[in-house]
């Protein structure tokens, strides 16, 4: 959930009416989650998905995040929006278990509002209790620009997030000045690697030795590193050969709904069971050949 310069609007719509809108879809869920795939660089397989609001208007369809997100941050909205995304992220996570599905990692975006809401903490727990989900499924994403003061009251309520057992990570990695000191006194889990990188990391060295570094410092501090905006077969293969853990992008999927999402992981599933009868077959094959050659 992150702030734009340039929103654009709707051309039916101006932004008072939007705004107006909006604050309507917010209390009456108009709104929808989508979530775009998080895939193993060695495995290709579903690890965790990102969180993502889409909001469909009545009359004029679609209207893309960065149209609405920058004015609900900016009129308070973002706080109301944000703990409506944490309650959608747990309940879809519960019903995940409850069908049977492979438990996945949720990465949910916090804005800096969301983030400062001394209610955050209580939502969450909350949710914990309510749900009784696994906490370390979730992903807290902010951004490195949110580090930035380094401030006590960050590290403060980082380390009451992890108090509960969440996973944070920071996000758009890169766009700012973070140290390795300076990281170091953050407790993280991962870091996103900013999508600006990714895009020339095939093409341009400086990309690519900039992600490597990043990389590398990751692995100092034990950290996992997730590479977003993925788009091309030659970006997968510079960020596999570079270490990455997860991919994200529309190489492998765009974000979608949970009913779709759902179907993927089922198929992933079922492909993993039949590979893992295939193998139990070749081993009772090769332990049957081995007892009749004696």
């Amino acid at each position: 959930m992150t702030h734009h310069a340039e929103i654009p609007l709707p051309p039916k719509m101006e932004r008072p009416a939007l705004e107006a809108a909006l604050r309507q879809a917010v209390g009456t869920g108009a709104l929808s989650l989508h979530y775009q795939p998080q895939v193993s660089a060695l495995t290709g397989r579903i690890e965790s998905v990102e969180a993502l609001v889409r909001w469909k208007h009545p009359q004029l369809g679609s209207i893309l995040p960065e149209s609405f997100l920058p004015i609900a941050e900016e009129t308070g909205l973002i706080v109301p929006l944000g703990c409506w995304v944490l309650r959608q992220a747990f309940d879809q996570l519960l019903g995940w278990r409850r069908a049977g599905l492979p438990a996945i990692g949720l990465s949910i975006n916090l804005s800096p509002a969301q983030f400062r809401d001394p209610e955050l903490l209580f939502e969450i727990e909350a949710l914990l209790v309510r749900t009784g989900v696994d906490p370390q499924l979730l992903v807290l994403e902010i951004t490195e620009s949110l580090l930035m003061p380094d401030t006590a009251g960050t590290v403060d309520k980082l380390t009451a997030l992890k108090a509960l057992g969440v996973r944070l990570a920071v996000d758009d990695f890169g766009t700012g000045c973070l140290s390795v000191s300076q990281l170091r006194g953050f407790p993280v889990d991962a870091l996103k690697i900013d999508r600006s990188f990714v895009r020339g990391i095939a093409d341009y060295p400086e990309d690519r030795a900039f992600a490597q570094a990043i990389v590398q410092m990751a692995r100092k501090l034990r950290l996992q590193v997730v590479a977003e905006g993925v788009e091309t077969d030659a970006q997968e293969r510079a960020l596999g050969a570079l270490g990455c853990d997860l991919l994200q992008g529309f190489l492998f999927s765009p974000a979608v709904p949970a009913a779709e999402l759902e179907s993927m992981l089922r198929r992933e599933s079922d492909r993993g069971e039949c590979c893992a009868q295939a193998v139990a077959t070749l081993t009772g094959l090769e332990v049957k050949f081995a007892a009749t050659s004696f």
